[in-house]
């Protein structure tokens, strides 16, 4: 115990108790990620009172070290699957959710129902090319973020029912949601508003390509998660925007403000959060900002 509070990434929580929290999402999330691998391999001698005592489903960056973890030792669809069913028999609801997206990372299919309930959930993406989640129903469940992808085949979507989300993006209002996936008694405290907010940037009196770039920004820094799928930052951009955006990337990458994350079917593009400072100077006051990453973006030609 007294090496484990001497853990890196570790803070105080109750100095009378001599307890110690993560200070760092990330650094837990990597930790998680090895307990998830674990109950893959060896569900049913997994600790019982581990699945009982989770307090919360894991982040983008824990599944995507989990994915790694099962592409390394040749874990199969078989074996998550009975994993998933394992977790079911504990009403284990978090550990049910991560291996749900487990599968979803590694291009793997959901072969049961399932049901989850209660849990809070982080976030939780809807991709267009993800695995068949028709399967999956939601209920009573509290999301700070569900993204929907535009082109998503709605009879591969889980259905929610009576949850709380605090943010959705992908759809501008409870009209535009899939029919049949959200029930009446959901509630969507903020539908994210990106067409909205891309569309009063592209109106700015800048170049197109500095106007594409702080729409990226926008994307990757002041919007909730972790990170952002690459097909995520060209929506509500026309086709002539759109060509402009793997030029961005390179320059936002090259700048370290853009970092790519591969996945096995797509790149993730994360923020790197010791350059909110500068981002948010470029973004609240474009014109003024004497950033030269707007700059070379301004000179971006289709």
């Amino acid at each position: 115990m007294v090496l484990l509070q001497r853990l890196p990434g570790l803070g105080v929580d109750r100095e009378e108790e001599n307890s110690r929290t993560f200070i760092d999402e990330d650094f837990a999330d990597a930790c998680k990620a090895g307990d998830l691998v674990s109950f893959v391999e060896s569900p049913f001698v997994f600790p019982s009172h581990v699945l009982e005592e989770m307090e919360s489903a894991i982040g983008s960056l824990g599944i995507k070290i989990a994915s790694l973890k099962v592409e390394e030792r040749s874990l199969t669809e078989g074996q998550i699957n009975a994993a998933l069913e394992q977790a079911q028999s504990h009403d284990a609801e978090h550990m049910t959710v991560d291996l749900v997206r487990l599968l979803q990372e590694v291009g793997f299919n959901l072969s049961q129902e399932v049901k989850v309930r209660g849990p809070w959930i982080r976030e939780f993406e809807l991709d267009a090319t993800g695995t068949d989640l028709s399967k999956l129903k939601f209920e009573d469940c509290f999301f700070d973020l569900v993204e929907i992808d535009p082109q998503i085949d709605i009879n591969k979507m889980p259905s929610f029912h009576e949850c709380y989300i605090s943010e959705l993006e992908g759809r501008v209002s409870r009209d535009d949601l899939p029919k049949g996936k959200f029930d009446d008694k959901c509630g969507i405290e903020k539908f994210s508003g990106t067409a909205e907010t891309t569309a009063e940037v592209l109106t700015l009196d800048l170049p197109l390509g500095t106007r594409v770039c702080l729409t990226v920004l926008r994307k990757l820094y002041e919007q909730r998660g972790s990170g952002r799928r690459g097909n995520a930052l060209y929506r509500g951009l026309d086709n002539r925007a759109r060509r402009l955006v793997p030029e961005v990337l390179r320059v936002l990458q090259s700048e370290g403000l853009a970092i790519p994350d591969r996945s096995r079917n797509n790149i993730i593009w994360r923020p790197d959060r010791s350059s909110r400072a500068r981002v948010g100077r470029m973004i609240t006051a474009p014109t003024a900002a004497s950033d030269h990453v707007l700059e070379l973006c301004g000179q971006l030609q289709t």
